[in-house]
């Protein structure tokens, strides 16, 4: 096998990301046009009942829906922008070495994320989380495993707004030697 291999590049997991937000924004879009047909449909008729809740919930289910997903989707535009600013700039750091694998996430979830160790600075990554870092885990068939010699992209971010908690999202992978 000819070394390095790149493994994952931030930039793989953007179109799956933003195209989920984008199609809830659309399924919610659909239920509020049937709301809004439905309620249309009640006026015309004498009878009000059940339709005209069905109307009802069906309108503020789309726009609850509606309101959630499009600030879920502004919300991730507006993440991979700065990551993608960050990885153009150049403001990340690389650096090479062997993985130490302190935790191993389940298959099934239910329990904290991996946890690894590269050259003296450690990273946590969840398969179930929403993330444009790298997020696979050896449960799922990661590349980060014990005694992996990898080169990685990263960058520190915070994890919490607000707070003065930090994260190490991996922006890109190097397989250099394979365990």
């Amino acid at each position: 096998m000819n070394y390095p291999i790149d493994v994952f590049i931030f930039t793989q997991s953007r179109d799956a990301i933003l195209y989920r937000h984008a199609f809830h924004l659309f399924l919610s879009s659909i239920v509020l046009c049937i709301g809004l047909y439905r309620a249309g449909r009640v006026k015309r008729k004498i009878d009000y009942g059940s339709e005209r809740i069905t109307s009802a919930f069906a309108i503020c289910l789309a726009l609850l829906s509606g309101t959630i997903s499009g600030f879920s989707w502004y919300s991730q535009s507006k993440n991979y922008s700065e990551l993608n600013k960050i990885y153009n700039d150049g403001t990340y750091s690389v650096f090479e070495g062997s993985v130490l694998v302190l935790h191993e996430q389940p298959y099934g979830g239910h329990a904290r994320g991996d946890v690894i160790v590269v050259d003296n600075i450690e990273f946590e990554f969840s398969y179930f989380s929403e993330s444009f870092g790298y997020h696979q885990t050896i449960s799922r068939g990661g590349i980060l495993k014990q005694d992996a010699v990898v080169r990685l992209a990263y960058s520190e971010r915070p994890a919490v707004i607000g707070t003065d908690k930090t994260e190490n999202l991996i922006l890109r992978v190097q397989l250099l030697e394979s365990p």
